[in-house]
């Protein structure tokens, strides 16, 4: 009876994550819809206020691409969670991780690669641009191929743009194996990385590769203190004091307008890692191992949603163009083709 408690406790812990998961992806598809208002590069007469069910999805409307920073935030949990101190005592090797990565990331990526290539021809066939992402020459092909096209060697998004933010978070992956090799899942690592990365922000440099690096190991940070509360019996109590703090951050940042202005990646990251915290701990032991399988089966579409829903928007303003017509993006029906087709993809792949 314990064992049955101990393994739904955990598959609970874990839904958490992989509910966050789906809603950071659902924010960057309904983010990315404004790309349905573009024509070639360029949006014409976007009217945000007039997309689909605004009033319900506004929160995704206007801060979806916020989405990205909570994937860093989560692959860095996971990642301490899953390989810090296996890295650290030499049970994964070098090898065995880049190969773990590689096999997890790579096939899809490229596959989606080339069939962006493609469909970014046949759009340029009914015109002479191409669609939102216009760096599509042979240069930027091979950066996408070596997933280096956000390592400051390229001029602009190419192909299937998204995938910038897995190739800074390839990157922040090489740093993390060689920290855990040598530090192991240091809180006061993390925090010194944190410190670095701010004070480059201050100095003026904007990277993303650093604003990953942040990311990543904030969730880092939130794993440490995972490690520490889950042992102790007031580790609820703390749960609800985490989650009134992430509230008063959130406030206190909204307050302050560190949204609007150049600062509010200090808040916005602390507010993330603090609720990635409250979010992974969930421990009541109310929700059903059928509920929770519901969940992990949505978390497990985020990657696959993520690198597929740009060809399929594609995919669809590529028919458009081929009868000439705009892409009716107010209509209720085109978001949820474009919803629908992007997580019926991602279940099969």
């Amino acid at each position: 009876m314990k064992n049955n408690q101990t393994e739904h406790k955990h598959h609970e812990r874990l839904a958490g994550l992989e509910l966050l998961r789906f809603i950071s992806a659902f924010s960057v598809l309904v983010w990315h819809y404004q790309h349905f208002s573009m024509i070639g590069l360029n949006l014409v007469d976007f009217d945000r206020v007039g997309q689909p069910f605004y009033q319900t999805l506004r929160l995704f409307y206007d801060f979806g691409y916020f989405g990205v920073q909570v994937f860093w935030c989560i692959s860095g949990f996971i990642f301490f969670i899953k390989y810090g101190h296996a890295i650290r005592v030499g049970a994964v090797d070098a090898r065995s991780f880049l190969i773990a990565r590689f096999s997890r990331l790579y096939p899809l990526h490229f596959t989606t690669l080339i069939i962006t290539l493609i469909l970014q021809y046949g759009y340029t066939k009914f015109g002479n641009d191409y669609f939102v992402y216009g760096e599509n020459d042979g240069r930027h092909f091979l950066l996408q191929i070596l997933l280096a096209s956000e390592w400051g060697f390229e001029a602009g998004r190419s192909f299937n743009g998204p995938i910038w933010s897995v190739s800074v978070e390839v990157l922040v992956y090489l740093i993390f194996f060689y920290s855990m090799k040598k530090f192991g899942p240091s809180l006061w690592i993390n925090i010194f990385i944190m410190i670095i990365c701010v004070i480059i922000r201050l100095l003026g440099v904007k990277s993303n590769i650093v604003q990953c690096l942040a990311f990543f190991y904030l969730g880092g940070c939130a794993a440490v203190v995972y490690w520490v509360a889950r042992g102790d019996d007031r580790s609820i109590l703390a749960e609800y004091m985490l989650a009134g703090l992430s509230l008063l951050i959130f406030l206190i940042g909204l307050f302050l307008g560190f949204f609007i202005i150049a600062s509010y990646a200090a808040v916005t990251c602390i507010f993330f890692s603090v609720v990635l915290f409250w979010v992974a701990a969930l421990n009541s032991g109310r929700v059903s191992l059928k509920l929770i399988g519901v969940v992990e089966t949505l978390g497990n579409l985020t990657y696959a949603s993520y690198l597929t829903h740009f060809p399929i928007q594609l995919a669809i303003a590529t028919w458009f163009r081929s009868i000439e017509k705009s892409v009716p993006y107010q209509h209720e029906g085109v978001l949820m083709l474009y919803i629908g087709s992007v997580f019926l993809t991602a279940y099969f792949c």
